[in-house]
């Protein structure tokens, strides 16, 4: 589905529609993480009031040859809150209307001055169609502005681009081509590159020994992108021994995560307590070590909540079926978990069906991971106040969380509401935090810019603009 108001999933669709479609916001990796920086908006400003936000927008052309204006992009907006099946209206709720003061500007009124607008609009909810395309079918064509064009597209196998000419910003085009090869298998996109079918190749934690070896060898190179995303089982606060705040600490105290990153993801996990990872705005240093591994104060704690080896605490807990470093950290966490008094009972599911059970509630727990995103705001609001959340949060808990999403903070005051909520989360042991994951990427020497490379959603998705392939 190359429609990008229409696709599945934002996040696996990035990749592949982000080549082609511009939005007005992009992303930027900077010393602190990621920034919002200018694209085809030169610059944005929000009222004091943070109730309208008001975009001034660059010389720019879409693939047509027509101009891209404050029309065309209201007629995008538009589109993309209005298509009866849009799925990402719910990303844009916050917009009530958007008005087109002149050719270059374009006022969005908002229903609260919500912050994380300005992030939404640099994923595909605020991919830019061209309005040429009117009411055509977009799941095999596109009517983009982006550096390249759509050349081949094989579906559920690869597509190829070509790079548009007249594109506004050179340096985010460096190959005249580009191919995107899907290959979901972790050792055949490692035998991929190494027979040098492809330049670049997604590898994971399980399989750092191999990626480090080739890297070792001087013939490839091995970039770690990201870590903002983490390991962690989700908790459902409507299960009775969850609501209890002791048994939520419990668990974390009795989790080894040095352990498991050691044994199971070599040492390529991060220990965490906490959901804004070190390098991430709003990283709560207090919270660092919070839940170091303590299984003695985990069962005095359970023992406080009325659990001890006469009565377990025994919990349903969905998997990920056929993730094999999932599944594992998923065992290891059961077997950590029973030592003090919890069972588990782990329930694999392919991902579409566990996330339908976890959001209908039909489960105390999901073992998976959490993405970051390039706004820590929308990181604590995807993670805690959205639908991945299916059970209350514990009183007064949410109002800190949501503190970071108004758009009237800004510079220092908002470091500090990230942090408290970063903090709230951690205190209140809404999940079980295990280990912050690497994205990591395997490429042979020609290519460079990999670790510049900055995702509006990390862990895996990723952007071109900043890579380059020589020879």
């Amino acid at each position: 589905m190359m429609d990008p108001h229409l696709t599945p999933s934002i996040i696996g669709a990035y990749p592949y529609l982000s080549p082609v479609y511009d939005r007005l916001i992009g992303v930027e990796r900077t010393d602190s993480g990621t920034e919002l920086v200018p694209m085809l908006a030169e610059s944005w400003e929000f009222t004091p009031d943070g109730m309208e936000l008001t975009f001034h927008l660059r010389e720019a052309t879409f693939h047509s040859g027509e101009p891209i204006d404050a029309e065309a992009v209201k007629w995008s907006i538009d589109r993309a809150r209005a298509l009866p099946a849009s799925t990402v209206k719910k990303a844009l709720g916050s917009i009530e209307s958007v008005d087109t003061p002149d050719p270059r500007t374009v006022a969005m009124r908002l229903n609260r001055p919500a912050s994380e607008l300005l992030y939404q609009l640099s994923t595909l909810a605020g991919a830019i169609i061209d309005p040429i395309a009117g009411e055509r079918d977009l799941s095999r064509e596109t009517f983009g502005s982006g550096p390249y064009r759509i050349g081949e597209l094989r579906v559920g196998d690869r597509a190829s681009y070509t790079r548009f000419d007249e594109y506004w910003d050179p340096q985010a085009q460096n190959m005249a081509t580009v191919e995107i090869v899907g290959l979901v298998d972790d050792q055949a996109r490692l035998n991929a590159l190494r027979s040098g079918q492809v330049d670049v190749a997604l590898t994971k934690v399980t399989q750092y020994p191999d990626a480090r070896r080739l890297a070792d060898s001087g013939q490839f190179g091995l970039t770690d992108t990201d870590r903002s995303a983490w390991y962690s089982m989700y908790f459902n606060l409507d299960d009775p021994a969850l609501g209890d705040i002791r048994v939520r600490r419990a668990m974390n105290l009795a989790i080894d995560r040095e352990a498991l990153s050691s044994g199971l993801l070599n040492n390529q996990c991060i220990p965490t307590s906490q959901p804004l990872q070190e390098g991430v705005l709003g990283y709560d240093e207090e919270s660092t070590d919070r839940y170091r591994h303590d299984p003695e104060k985990a069962k005095r704690l359970l023992a406080e909540a009325g659990f001890d080896d006469g009565h377990p605490v025994r919990l349903d807990v969905l998997t990920v079926a056929g993730a094999r470093t999932s599944e594992g950290v998923a065992i290891a966490i059961q077997e950590q978990l029973r030592q003090v008094g919890v069972e588990l009972n782990l329930q694999p599911r392919e991902l579409g069906q566990g996330v339908v059970e976890w959001r209908e509630g039909n489960a105390s727990g999901f073992q998976y991971t959490h993405p970051g995103a390039a706004d820590p705001a929308v990181t604590m609001h995807d993670t805690y106040l959205d639908f991945l959340y299916p059970g209350p949060l514990p009183e007064g808990v949410a109002p800190v969380l949501e503190a970071p999403m108004d758009a009237t903070l800004a510079g220092e005051t908002r470091v500090a509401a990230l942090t408290a909520a970063s903090r709230a989360a951690s205190e209140n042991a809404l999940e079980l935090y295990v280990c912050a994951i690497p994205t990591q990427y395997l490429h042979s020497n020609r290519v460079s810019g990999l670790d510049r490379m900055s995702p509006p959603i990390t862990g895996g998705p990723f952007d071109l603009r900043t890579v380059s392939v020589t020879g």
